[in-house]
């Protein structure tokens, strides 16, 4: 189904293109075009509302820094984008495992039963 908030494939193409020359405006419009799809794929992976809110921002803004160097291989751009994703997902999972992070409540639980001695 194709409308005017959903460009066809050739029309996504030549907004790449253009981002590549530096058009905001196309920016722009695969921003807007691609943005639900990434947060919705970002938010199911990460399973965390603000997690998911801040990679999506990164995917983006790599996006914009990287561009320039995207070249069309046969694939779609969404393929590339999702990838981006998809390794940001990924660096986030292995920082939070490195983070070692405990939450306040069993922190608490802890040094209350230790007090008690």
């Amino acid at each position: 189904m194709s409308d005017e908030r959903s460009p066809t494939k050739e029309q996504l193409e030549a907004l790449v293109v253009s981002a590549q020359g530096g058009d905001t405006a196309a920016f722009e419009a695969l921003y807007d075009h691609f943005y639900d799809r990434i947060y919705r794929y970002v938010s199911f992976k990460a399973g965390d509302a603000s997690a998911a809110e801040d990679i999506t921002e990164e995917v983006f803004l790599r996006m914009l820094r990287s561009i320039g160097t995207y070249k069309h291989r046969g694939h779609p751009f969404s393929s590339w984008l999702f990838r981006v994703a998809h390794n940001l997902v990924a660096d986030h999972f292995r920082k939070r495992g490195r983070d070692k992070s405990v939450p306040l409540d069993k922190v608490v639980a802890v040094v209350g039963e230790s007090s008690v001695d």
